[in-house]
C-alpha cells in the first residue's frame, strides 16, 4: 500500500474533517501509515485538531474478491466516490444527512484487511459501515476476539509503559454494564478479573500506556487517540491482525469429507449456563432469529441437536449442546468461512462465549456417538 501525501486546503472539501480532506488527496508512493503520520504532523504544525482514527480488522476469505467493490455494492442510499491509490481503496461517502467522510481499505495481507476512518465507532456513519460489511456477501468477515486475545493486547501495551484502564464495558445476559476508573487505575487484566463477573463478557476498554491512548473493542477494532501511530500499529494492529489470521485458519477447510475426520469447533462459555431445556432454548432462539439461517430441531432433551443451514451459500452445520459450558458446531459437506463464522459469532455474542476453538478430545460424546444413541 503506497501513497504520497500532498497537503491542500481543507476548505476545498466542505464538511470533511481536516484529516479526511488530506486523505482524499493521497497519491503514490508512500505507505498509508507514513501518510497518516505526516498528516498528523502537519495538522499539529498548523495548530489544527488531530482526528482520532478508527480501525477495524476484517477477514477476506476469497483473495480473488475485491472487498471495496463488495462494500460499495452494499452501500445503498448514499453517494460513494472511489479512488485506488496503489493497493489501497479510498472511499468518500456522503450520506446526505451527515458530514461526508473518508473510509480507506488497506491492502490485504494473507486475507486480512484493515478498514480505517476518522468517524467514531459510536457514530451513526460508522454503524452504517458495519451494516454494509454484514451485507457484503461475506467479502468482508468480522472477527470476534477470544477473551485471551483481547487481554493479550492489554498485556503487550506494557512494553511501552504501565497500562491503565479508564473505562471498561461488559455484558451479562441482556444487561450492559460499564465502570469508570479515576484514581488508582487498574491494568486491563486486573479490571476484568476484579470487576467483571464470571458470567460477563468483556466488550470494550479505554486504555492508556505511556503517551498511547486507545479504545479496544472485542470485534477486532481499535481507535487511536493519541501517541505514536507507529507504536499503535506495531503493538495493537499487529496483534489484531494475528488474531484474525488465527481465526481464518481455524475456519478454513472445515467442510465434511467422506473418509476424513474433522474436529468440530467449540464455543466455550464462562460457566455452566446450559443446564436445562429452558437454557438450551436460548441457543435455538439465537439462531432461529437470524433471517439468513434455517434451523431445525433434531433432538431436544437430554441433549440439544440442531440442523442449521445458511440461506446465503448453502453451508450447513450441526450444532450440539452436550455439556452445560460448551456449544459444539460440526460443519457439513459445505462450510464457507463466512457462514461458519456467522454461526459461531451468533453463539459467542449471544451466549457470552469466552473463546472459540477446536473441541478438545475429552469434551464429551462425538456426533457419531449421539446419532447411534438415538
Amino acid at each position: 500500500m503506497s501513497a504520497r501525501y500532498a497537503p491542500m486546503a481543507p476548505r476545498k472539501h466542505f464538511g470533511m474533517t481536516a484529516t479526511d480532506a488530506r486523505l482524499w488527496t493521497l497519491d503514490a508512493p508512500v505507505s498509508m501509515l507514513d501518510a497518516l503520520r505526516r498528516i498528523r504532523q502537519d495538522l499539529a504544525a498548523e495548530d489544527l485538531d488531530q482526528d482520532q482514527l478508527t480501525f477495524w480488522t476484517l477477514i477476506n476469505p476469497d483473495p480473488d474478491r475485491q472487498p471495496s467493490a463488495a462494500l460499495v455494492r452494499a452501500a445503498t442510499g448514499v453517494a460513494v466516490e472511489q479512488r485506488e491509490v496503489g493497493s489501497t481503496s479510498i472511499l468518500r461517502i456522503d450520506t446526505g444527512t451527515d458530514e461526508p467522510f473518508v473510509l480507506s481499505l488497506w491492502p490485504q495481507v494473507n486475507g486480512i484487511v484493515q478498514m480505517v476512518a476518522t468517524v467514531p465507532a459510536s457514530d451513526g456513519r460508522w454503524q452504517r459501515v458495519e451494516r454494509w460489511v454484514a451485507r457484503s456477501s461475506r467479502a468482508l468477515v468480522p472477527c470476534y476476539l477470544n477473551e485471551d486475545d483481547f487481554l493479550g493486547v492489554g498485556e503487550s501495551l506494557g512494553t511501552i509503559g504501565a497500562v491503565e484502564v479508564s473505562k471498561l464495558t461488559w455484558r451479562d445476559g441482556l444487561q450492559s454494564h460499564a465502570v469508570g476508573y479515576r484514581a488508582n487505575r487498574p491494568s486491563l487484566a486486573e479490571a476484568v478479573f476484579r470487576d467483571v463477573p464470571n458470567s460477563g463478557q468483556v466488550r470494550t476498554a479505554l486504555l492508556r500506556a505511556g503517551d498511547l491512548s486507545i479504545h479496544l473493542r472485542r470485534n477486532a477494532g481499535a481507535t487511536f487517540y493519541t501517541g505514536e501511530l507507529g507504536q499503535f500499529a506495531e503493538i495493537v494492529l499487529s496483534q489484531l491482525e494475528a488474531a484474525a489470521a488465527r481465526r481464518m485458519s481455524l475456519l478454513e477447510h472445515r467442510e465434511r469429507v467422506v473418509g476424513k475426520i474433522r474436529r468440530p469447533l467449540s464455543v466455550r462459555l464462562p460457566g455452566p449456563l446450559l443446564r436445562s431445556p429452558e437454557d438450551t432454548g436460548e441457543v435455538i432462539r439465537l439462531l432461529a432469529d437470524e433471517h439468513r439461517l434455517a434451523v431445525a430441531v433434531v433432538h431436544r432433551n437430554p441433549y440439544l441437536h440442531l440442523s442449521v443451514t445458511d440461506y446465503g451459500d448453502g453451508s450447513n452445520f450441526d450444532v450440539f449442546v452436550t455439556a452445560p459450558d460448551e456449544i459444539s458446531v460440526h460443519p457439513g459437506f459445505r462450510s464457507s468461512v463466512g457462514a461458519l463464522n456467522f454461526v459461531l459469532q451468533c453463539l459467542t455474542e449471544g451466549m457470552q462465549g469466552s473463546s472459540v476453538g477446536e473441541r478438545v478430545d475429552d469434551a464429551g460424546p462425538s456426533k457419531q456417538d449421539l446419532l447411534i444413541a438415538r
